[in-house]
Formats: C-alpha cells, structure tokens, sequence
C-alpha cells in the first residue's frame, strides 16, 4: 500500500454542499457527505476554519457566468481523458489500515495514522483522528464540472445528458434491488414536474446520469444532486464561519453564502431563498431568467471563495448555471428513473469503476421527457433534491463499497482542502 499522493487542482474543480429540504411540504433533507456509518471519531473533529472574504465578478443571462476575484492559481482547460487519474489511495479510503504504525515511516502509508493500525484520514465532518489529512468532497464532481462536461461528451452523450453524484439510499424493492447499498450504483434521471411548487410552469431540465456517492441521503426514492450552494443540511464542511450545521473548524471555502441555509436548499430563485417567486410563492420561466432574478443568482454565487482558482470559479459557474431557467435542477423535481450501466468515461471522473454491470443496458439518450420515460419502462415515484455540505463522500470509504470493482478504482474520489483529490503514488 502506497502513500498518499495528492494531485494538483490545475485542471478544475468543484465543490460540494449540503441537502436541499425545500419547502414545509418537501421531503426531509439528507445529513449529506458525512461518513456516518464509520465506527470511529465521528463526531466533533477540530480544526481552524477560514473566513476569508474576495471580491465577486458578474453573471448574465441564461447559462452565462464570469465570477472572478478572492482566488490565486490558474484555471486550464479540461481536455479529453485529461480528468483520468491514478486510483484513489488505500491511504485515505479506509476506516483502518493494519500495516500502519503510528510515525513509523517504513510501515504501510509512511506511518500517517492517528494510532497503530488505525485509521489514515478524516472526513472533514466528523471528529478524533488527530494527526491525519482532513478529506473533503471533490469540486469536479460537482455538476457542471469541465471534467463531467468534457466525460459527458467523451461518451458521446453531448448535448443529450448532464452528469452528476448524488445521494441515494438504496430502493431494495425496484432500482436496487439485490444490492447492499447504493454505493458506485448509476442512475439515469428524466425530470417532470417540480415536487412542491404544484402550480409553477418550469421548463425540465436536460435528464441526468448519475453515480451514486453518498448514502443515508434523502431516502429511497431520493437522489440528493451534488451542485454548487445547493444548500447545507445537518453538515457543514463548506465554511466554518456560516456557524450552521455541525461543523467541526474546517472550510473548503474561504466565504460562502449564507441565503437559503440550512435546510431551506441554499442559492434558487425560490421562496425560500432569493424570492424571485410571485405573490403566491409560484415560479415561471420567465421570472428565473428576468434580470432582477439572474442579479440575485450572481451576486448570491459569487459570494463563494476559495483560496485556489478552480475550486472557487467551478463551484460560482455550477450555483450560476443550475439557477438558469432552461437548466433550473436547483429545485426538487419529481423524475422518473432507470437503473443504468456507468459510461466508462463518467466512472474516470468519479474514481469508482465497477467491475461488471451484468443485465444493466446504458443510458438511452433517445428518453429526453417524461412521456418518453413512462413509455421505456422508466420507473416513477422519484424525486430530487439537492446539496452540497462538503463533506466527504459515505462511498468514498473503501469498506462501504461493498461491489466488485476493478484496477484499484475502488471508491469515489475524496479531496484535499485545495480541491486536490488524493490518488495512489505513482
């Protein structure tokens, strides 16, 4: 077993936040990333969190962005297969690591472990493990990642599907029926109509593919969708400062948005958040993408900072764009699903690669609507919600991907403060 090799966030980055609960008539929220199926030091880790402030750039118009200021670094563009990296480290996925003595350095993983044959990391929302990397969620899975928006394209779906990770806890009677959990599991998503907002007029966003990166997320049939300021539930990994959620001193951003937190589904032009909705608390179209809404969408999003480039204008364009009235998936959306093979090129991005997916056709780009999906079998009863705590993926753990997986890509990726995920030594 290798050490720790951290790769450097040049390329892009995203970030992740906490579940988006809605209204009083939504479903509950999810506790988001949080390991909470980990038998130790779960519960009130330390550390110093950043309250860093920058400045913001300006957002317009339907998909646009240009948020800049409060970061250093440099921002490259992501190319093909240029987001496929080295394995995850057995050095950071692992409730323990038996050949591991504490500050030996000629023992498993340089002797990096808080004790002897104990555990090698944290997630950045739980405690204890003093001595070892602090692990986040990564920014480039966040949706619209240019490592997903280029997968996407790389699989040959462009312009048919967006990807994303979500939460999910498993549907053992339908979608997942047979499987221990959730965990690596792909879904493809075809929205209908919003779960709470009864008389809006929304036009559906494009259907999803999604992997499965977290469970005990929003239930069964829930899938909790991973975007920029999609809002904070039990945990808080994102900004320490916010002083919301439990949160134990570390930050993945230097400021954050306040709006729309905790469980009220952070930065959306809805009722419980920036308010674009009309006297009855209904949405249309037209009032997302007014200008009065979209300068509320900016301005919310670019209050997100980060000390690195990539991490902070990948997570200001995903809160910007999945605000848009033509891409709106920061709403709760009923949607029907279907259990689905993971395109090859999307699993690269997320780290998890899963060994056979016997019986599982892949996504069907020709199901774009709701209509279309009833009529392919699709499965209904589903709904969305969304989040982004920043906390480390429950299926980021080793132990809780309890499937057959291939090449060492046995977790989904977790994440160093700088966005950096954290792969075996080459």
């Amino acid at each position: 077993m290798n050490a720790y090799k951290f790769l450097g966030v040049s390329t892009l980055v995203l970030i992740p936040v906490a579940c988006d609960s809605g209204s009083s008539t939504n479903l509950a929220s999810s506790g988001g990333f949080a390991s909470t199926t980990e038998p130790a030091g779960g519960a009130n880790a330390t550390g110093n969190g950043g309250n860093a402030t920058g400045n913001g750039g300006n957002a317009t118009g339907n998909g646009g962005w240009n948020a800049l200021g409060g970061a250093t670094g440099t921002t490259t563009v992501v190319t093909s297969g240029s987001y496929a990296l080295a394995p995850p480290s057995e050095c950071s996925n692992q409730f323990s690591v038996q050949g591991c003595r504490k500050g030996v350095a000629s023992s498993t993983c340089g002797g990096l472990c808080a004790n002897d044959y104990g555990p090698t990391s944290k997630n950045a929302c739980e405690s204890g493990k003093d001595g070892v990397p602090v692990q986040y969620a990564c920014p480039r899975h966040i949706l619209f990642s240019n490592e997903f928006a280029q997968a996407v394209k790389d699989d040959g779906f462009d312009g048919k599907f967006n990807y994303a990770i979500v939460g999910h806890d498993p549907d053992t009677s339908n979608l997942d029926a047979g499987l221990p959990n959730s965990c690596c599991q792909c879904y493809q998503l075809v929205f209908d109509v919003p779960t709470y907002l009864t008389n809006s007029k929304l036009t559906a966003p494009m259907p999803l593919v999604v992997q499965s990166a977290n469970t005990q997320a929003s239930g069964a049939l829930g899938f909790d969708v991973f975007m920029g300021a999609g809002g904070l539930g039990v945990f808080n990994a994102c900004n320490a400062g916010l002083n919301l959620g439990q949160s134990y001193g570390y930050s993945l951003y230097t400021a954050y948005p306040s709006v729309g937190q905790a469980f009220s589904g952070g930065v959306k032009p809805g009722p419980d958040s920036l308010k674009c909705n009309d006297a009855n608390n209904n949405l249309t179209d037209a009032l997302i993408a007014a200008d009065s809404c979209q300068a509320k969408v900016t301005s919310a999003c670019n209050q997100i900072t980060a000390t690195n480039t990539t991490v902070q204008e990948e997570t200001r364009k995903s809160c910007i764009q999945s605000n848009q009235a033509s891409s709106y998936y920061h709403e709760n959306w009923n949607v029907y699903a279907k259990h689905v093979a993971c395109p090859t090129h999307l699993m690269e991005v997320t780290g998890c690669k899963l060994a056979t997916q016997a019986g599982l056709a892949g996504p069907d780009p020709a199901v774009q609507t709701a209509a279309q999906a009833a009529a392919a079998g699709f499965s209904k009863g589903y709904h969305t919600t969304t989040m982004q705590d920043c906390c480390m993926p429950t299926c980021a753990w080793k132990n809780n991907v309890n499937v057959t997986t291939v090449g060492g890509y046995n977790t989904i990726y977790s994440c160093t403060a700088e966005g950096a995920p954290v792969t075996a030594a080459q």
